[in-house]
């Protein structure tokens, strides 16, 4: 996941041609080059990897393919609208929440937080909006609106079924988000 998210918002920054964005772009992407490698590190020091696996010799579940593909896709494909909703509104906003709940969890159980965990408490709020301010206001019932609030709906979607699946929620058991029109 986090080697997916570097890629997208480097992917973002280096396709850029779009002047009024590329400085936001530039520096989410190099504030976000040495996470993977930082996490890789505190999972090593704490266990979670043996100093000669890989990150990725854990199968990412389907739905963390999914949405790390969403980023990707996202960075290719889409307006820059859509990808800093996707991208800093919706990830950051998530993971700024995410971090600002586990730091303190893992602190209690002797898992420091350093190194990527302690980075991302502090620049998630930053990255969050970064470039957001450049989008021009829109009527939430205008094309613009409604697309929005589809991205918006999109990346929680996704990040609910990867929260569930990381904890073994019974499929039966998981949250349906209601689409964006309801």
């Amino acid at each position: 996941m986090s080697s997916d998210f570097t890629a997208a918002v480097a992917l973002r920054y280096g396709s850029c041609r779009d002047p009024r964005f590329r400085d936001a772009f530039g520096e989410h992407a190099a504030e976000e080059v040495m996470h993977p490698a930082d996490l890789t590190e505190w999972m090593r020091e704490f266990g979670f990897l043996a100093a000669d696996d890989e990150p990725l010799s854990v199968p990412p579940t389907f739905e963390t393919l999914a949405l790390g593909s969403y980023f990707l896709r996202s960075a290719i494909r889409e307006p820059i609208p859509h990808q800093i909703v996707t991208l800093n509104l919706m990830i950051e906003g998530m993971a700024c929440d995410f971090y600002g709940a586990m730091n303190p969890k893992l602190d209690e159980l002797g898992l420091t937080p350093k190194g990527y965990w302690a980075v991302h408490a502090k620049a998630d709020m930053k990255h969050q909006i970064l470039g957001l301010d450049l989008i021009p206001p829109c009527d939430p019932d205008s094309p613009s609106g409604r697309s929005y609030a589809r991205t918006a709906w999109e990346v929680a979607s996704l990040w609910v079924q990867e929260f569930e699946a990381w904890s073994d929620v019974p499929v039966e058991r998981r949250l349906k988000l209601p689409s964006p029109a309801e």
